[in-house]
């Protein structure tokens, strides 16, 4: 299997997929009222971790450098995309040699990195900076996912909050518990990545990064 290390260089300021107007806009909130932007900020910054975990990739661009050994074929996908032709800043082979852009293609979209016949030699080491510049690039597909995952949470922590309520009254006392079978019954079921929505995990499928 390909080997792969990655040393962030710059990180992403970054990482959300909507800005809060953009997910009040969504959910029909008045935007003016500013009493809960911490709280969507937080459930929007919870959302875009939540699916760059369940698609194994980092989608916010930042600075990094790799260093790839053990691969079969003389290209490699780059774990940051999608890359710029400019934003190659170095590739270097087995240990000293530089790559000039005569040697290598690059796939934009998809981070792809074709080397000719005699420049496959490991390590191969790559500085680059990658990804999109979120919230304001984030793929629309992304944005819907997060929304949904935004509205997912919040639809939860309402359900908590009145479902699942019993009652134990004996003479002129009352006790109010949660049932937590009524609770696990509320929770749904999980879609195919984990997300717990199947439109979100038919969002996302397209954006999975797959080991190599």
């Amino acid at each position: 299997m390909t080997d792969v290390m990655v040393k962030v260089l710059e990180p992403a300021d970054n990482i959300s997929f909507l800005t809060v107007r953009e997910a009040k806009l969504m959910l029909g909130l008045p935007v003016d009222d500013t009493t809960n932007d911490d709280l969507i900020e937080q459930q929007i910054e919870i959302a875009s971790a939540t699916i760059a975990e369940l698609t194994n990739r980092t989608f916010a661009k930042e600075k990094v450098y790799e260093t790839w050994r053990d691969f079969s074929h003389r290209r490699l996908w780059l774990t940051r995309f999608p890359i710029e032709d400019d934003d190659i800043e170095k590739i270097t082979i087995g240990g000293n040699r530089t790559l000039t852009e005569d040697d290598y293609e690059l796939e934009n979209k998809s981070g792809m990195l074709h080397f000719g016949v005699h420049a496959a030699h490991e390590p191969i080491r790559v500085t680059y900076s990658g990804g999109f510049v979120l919230p304001d690039d984030a793929p629309k597909p992304l944005k819907q996912a997060t929304l949904l995952l935004v509205t997912q949470q919040r639809s939860q922590a309402t359900r908590e909050s009145i479902e699942g309520i019993r009652m134990i009254a004996h003479k002129d006392s009352r006790v109010l518990f949660f049932d937590p079978t009524q609770q696990a019954k509320s929770a749904g079921p999980s879609g195919g990545l984990g997300s717990g929505s199947k439109q979100v995990d038919d969002l996302l499928m397209h954006y999975v990064r797959h080991a190599i």
